[in-house]
């Protein structure tokens, strides 16, 4: 069947175009730009999921600065954890706001520890963990579905940062040790993305594979396809002149 074109990103193309002019802010340029792909792809080769609106605001800057924003309570209280589970292990520890000491070395969680890029790279694994899924079940995922999901992904986030910690305390790994990004990624894996793969595979444990694949056609462009086409690339060349 042939899939349905979409215009519905133009309003908020617009209203992203008339954010970044009025208050010369880049970021609602980067959305009105990435939307604006997403358009193009949906006027030409059919409406996309649900996934597509979201993967602007997790790839986006402001994403990484909300987290920022919001994570110094978390930096507090992991560190708080991370000296209580220490001293239940018999280890003398404590935490003086985001720094733990541990046998005399005090070990600052901040935002590199605390694994900022490792945050958006989590919700982008698992972007593409569902969006596997419905390519794969040739199904949309509601957006309840998708909330729950991803508010899992961000609790399971704090539980992986939280054993990043610990295993870096006890090492006593700083910053620029190689061995610092690489427990990260391995907590990213184990923590997050296996977790949710399994969960994922067990709620979709009787869905049945569809045996036809669909078949892609490429429709002709209308005078309406054309005309959206070139007014998006107006409004990115707009955007290049502010």
């Amino acid at each position: 069947t042939k899939e349905q074109i979409s215009y519905r990103y133009i309003p908020i193309i617009l209203i992203f175009i008339i954010l970044g002019i009025t208050l010369q802010v880049r970021t609602f340029f980067y959305f009105a730009w990435v939307y604006g792909g997403i358009l193009w792809i949906e006027v030409f080769l059919g409406k996309t999921s649900k996934l597509w609106a979201l993967l602007p605001i997790i790839a986006s800057p402001l994403f990484d600065y909300l987290f920022s924003v919001w994570s110094f309570p978390l930096k507090i209280g992991i560190s708080e954890a991370t000296a209580l589970t220490f001293n239940n292990l018999g280890l003398r520890a404590f935490a003086e706001g985001n720094v733990v000491v541990l046998k005399g070395k005090h070990f600052t969680v901040d935002d590199a520890c605390m694994g900022l890029k490792l945050f958006s790279l989590a919700y982008l694994f698992s972007w593409t963990l569902l969006a596997f899924v419905e390519k794969k079940l040739q199904k949309q995922l509601s957006w309840k579905f998708l909330s729950v999901i991803f508010l899992g992904v961000f609790f399971l986030n704090i539980f992986a940062n939280f054993i990043r910690i610990l295993l870096l305390v006890f090492l006593q790994i700083p910053p620029e040790n190689p061995l610092h990004e690489v427990i990260g990624i391995a907590s990213v894996l184990v923590y997050i993305i296996l977790p949710i793969g399994i969960v994922i595979k067990w709620i979709f444990r009787n869905e049945t594979i569809p045996n036809e694949e669909l078949i892609s056609r490429k429709s002709q462009s209308s005078r309406r396809q054309q005309i959206i086409f070139g007014g998006s690339l107006s409004c990115l060349f707009i955007m290049i002149l502010f």
